[in-house]
């Protein structure tokens, strides 16, 4: 699987969203939002340390986590994204976040099937993801996209709360 080309742009379009870079205050905004919201206020995670994953930085290695603010219809930011584009050949959607308003608008699965497009580039076979196993509408989501269950991973986050690993296999054209 190469990178090359792939999950490198500064702006992509995908079903009427905008995938574009977060300012500090935007991160800062959405990490608190994330924080009061399940699964992250479940998982205690704090408005920090979201805001500080979603923070604008530079891209140092191919495994470096890829962030972007998704804008809905309007030019409202509706949620994030963050990948990282190299994981057990494929990319590993490490967070998706939709704000409550904007959800059931195509913003979810806008950030899915761009991740699915860079991930053909550079030649993937898998998509991967976590969910939280108490978050089953999250988990319906994931498996409409094609995403099967693989493996339940107890303890995970945090003890007393599994993790669920997702796999969506890819066809990869053979040269």
């Amino acid at each position: 699987m190469s990178t090359s080309g792939a999950f490198g742009g500064r702006e992509y379009e995908s079903r009427d969203h905008l995938l574009r870079p977060l300012s500090a205050a935007e991160a800062a905004a959405l990490g608190a939002e994330m924080a009061a919201t399940d699964p992250w206020a479940r998982l205690g995670f704090s408005a920090d340390g979201l805001a500080g994953a979603l923070a604008p930085r530079e891209r140092i290695a191919p495994e470096s986590p890829v962030t972007f603010g998704l804008e809905g219809l309007g030019g409202a930011l509706a949620g994030a994204v963050s990948v990282r584009p190299v994981w057990l050949r494929g990319p590993y959607l490490a967070l998706l976040f939709v704000r409550p308003q904007s959800q059931s608008r195509g913003t979810g699965l806008a950030a899915l099937e761009w991740m699915e497009a860079e991930a053909g580039r550079a030649g993937a076979n898998s998509l991967w993801t976590a969910v939280s196993a108490f978050n089953d509408r999250a988990f319906s989501f994931y498996r409409r996209f094609g995403f099967e269950e693989v493996a339940l991973l107890p303890d995970l986050v945090m003890p007393g709360e599994d993790e669920r690993l997702l796999r969506k296999p890819l066809r990869v054209a053979v040269p």
